[in-house]
């Protein structure tokens, strides 16, 4: 099976990653080529053959991008219950819609996706992100995500807020990029790291020089950075909804409350809110928590808990679930053409085990 990756190259957001680790490794299952979404952005793709003809076209981009072609199996996902008119279109234009949790597949359908829709989850890099022990003080928050790509969607500014309205004697770190905004109210003990980190072995340094990794997003396909938090043994507090609610429980991450709104930022439907005081809140529990726990000497007993809920949601599992899905499919168009040249019937097939009826 020749294979058409049509994606993102860089490593700005999760759709670079997405894109980057679905062709390091099909590459080596099978004929690959590439194109890029941003036509103009090819900086990232290195040694990666560029345009061809392929039997099958996986395209990694948001379901409101253009189409590479008719029949393309589409990766995707979105971040709030809605889809536009537009990805809605695009999306019944593909074979296969492959989405990463339940939640997706049912806002998809329920937006008017007819498409076949198949979970095939997305994972961390098991081979970079592992548990680490950490150190008793200072206390570290740490918080981050792409502002200016995902707008106020990440509520970034709003975990700033909600540590700044608490004196604790701990430290919070905010990861973004370099042309994003972040007001730190003046608080020394507000660290903002502006900087495009494209080794994943970076962000693993980072997580592991937190305590905690606190979101307030407003929705998530599947929310990245907090995944990797927890296989790497920090805290995480959260809302949990939308995609974090495929591997998210009240035993692995300190819940945050939350409540249905209108989406914004570009969104349709239905987003979700949690308000600052709630997270001040949660960040005095974690704090007490931590003091206690290092008391007890029981603190990495139950970091390792929360890591092995998720150490099994790796990119490896997820490929390879996506090149079982990509072969059968393959092989049902063969048969197709096959029986169309003899003019025999064929038996009826499906996208594997997790196909959503």
């Amino acid at each position: 099976m020749k294979l058409h990756i049509h994606g993102q190259a860089d490593l700005f957001n999760g759709w670079g990653l997405h894109t980057h680790e679905a062709v390091q490794y099909l590459r080596n299952r099978t004929e690959l080529t590439f194109s890029s979404h941003h036509r103009d952005n090819l900086a990232g793709v290195g040694c990666w053959p560029l345009d061809g003809v392929a039997d099958t076209v996986l395209q990694i981009t948001p379901p409101h991008c253009q189409p590479h072609s008719l029949g393309a199996v589409w990766w995707t996902m979105w971040e709030s219950t809605l889809l536009p008119t537009q990805a809605v279109e695009n999306l019944n234009t593909a074979s296969l819609v492959l989405v990463p949790n339940m939640w997706n597949a049912r806002c998809f359908k329920a937006s008017g996706v007819t498409a076949p829709i198949h979970i095939a989850r997305l994972g961390y890099s098991g081979d970079v992100f592992q548990w680490t022990p950490r150190r008793l003080l200072p206390l570290t928050f740490g918080t981050g995500g792409s502002i200016s790509g995902a707008g106020e969607r990440k509520e970034v500014q709003r975990v700033v807020d909600a540590f700044h309205a608490v004196g604790l004697d701990a430290k919070l770190e905010v990861k973004t990029m370099p042309w994003d905004r972040v007001n730190t109210h003046g608080d020394s003990r507000i660290t903002v790291i502006q900087e495009v980190w494209s080794d994943p072995h970076w962000m693993q340094r980072w997580y592991s020089g937190l305590h905690c990794f606190v979101t307030a997003t407003r929705c998530e396909g599947v929310g990245l950075m907090p995944l990797q938090a927890m296989v790497n043994g920090a805290d995480v507090i959260a809302p949990i909804h939308s995609g974090h609610g495929s591997y998210m429980t009240d035993t692995t991450v300190w819940r945050l409350p939350h409540w249905a709104q209108p989406a914004s930022g570009g969104y349709g439907g239905v987003q979700y809110g949690v308000d600052t005081p709630s997270i001040t809140d949660a960040m005095v529990g974690v704090a007490e928590r931590h003091h206690s726990e290092w008391l007890l000497e029981s603190a990495d007993l139950r970091s390792k808990h929360c890591s092995m809920s998720v150490r099994h949601l790796t990119w490896r599992a997820a490929m390879d679930e996506v090149w079982d899905v990509l072969k059968e499919g393959a092989n049902l168009a063969s048969m197709e053409t096959a029986c169309e040249s003899t003019r025999r019937p064929c038996h009826d097939g499906h996208t594997g085990g997790s196909q959503v009826d």
